[in-house]
């Protein structure tokens, strides 16, 4: 706001004061925001290290259930099972919202029963836990997909909402502040003025009348 831009004038002084104090109470509030987010945010991380433990956990073990099933009835039968039962599971993209944030949600809304989908020739006691286990690892895996990226939104929100905060009390509103104690000061001044020609004026009448 340059000071050459604006016009001295109690209506724009008040106008000013006004507009100072709405941006302060926006900035309160972003920082309110801020500081909820980040909250979420840490919550958030928690969440995350916590998912990514029990998904390891659960990959581990079913590698160690494949690898058990491949021993048994070899690498190609159990591709063979993999492609006569298919997709297990259907998931959907949904949504939430969460401090005005629409985040994307992966629901898993339908796991098929398919253990009898397979040949028996092809299949073992690992193979038919590996296909047990899928649809909770399936389940498991839009979790983990799901808050990771609520965690990376959250994140850019939270960066979006600093800056909106640093431009406003670094930027905005000293700027805004100059031009209220410009106007303040020209008014003073102008008042100052005024007074000092009535005094001038109330004394050269005076003067006349003695």
């Amino acid at each position: 706001m340059a000071l050459e831009q604006i016009t001295p004038t109690r209506q724009e002084l008040l106008r000013l004061r006004r507009r100072i104090r709405l941006i302060e109470r926006g900035v309160k509030l972003l920082e309110e925001k801020k500081e909820a987010l980040s909250i979420i945010f840490r919550d958030t991380v928690r969440r995350v290290r916590i998912l990514r433990k029990k998904l390891y956990e659960q990959l581990r073990n079913l590698f160690q259930i494949y690898g058990k099933a491949v021993e048994l009835s070899g690498r190609p039968s159990i591709e063979r099972v993999a492609r006569e039962i298919g997709d297990i599971a259907r998931v959907e993209v949904r949504s939430r919202l969460l401090m005005g944030l629409r985040l994307p949600l992966l629901h898993v809304s339908n796991i098929r029963d398919v253990r009898t989908q397979y040949s028996l020739i092809d299949s073992n006691a690992y193979v038919d836990q590996l296909i047990s286990e899928a649809g909770d690892l399936i389940k498991l895996l839009c979790e983990v997909a799901s808050v990771e990226n609520a965690l990376v939104q959250l994140g850019i929100e939270i960066a979006r909402t600093r800056r909106k905060v640093n431009a406003l009390n670094c930027i905005i509103l000293p700027r805004m502040k100059s031009a209220l104690s410009y106007i303040e000061l020209f008014l003073s001044e102008r008042e100052r003025e005024s007074f000092t020609a009535l005094k001038h004026i109330k004394q050269i009448k005076l003067g006349r009348r003695s």
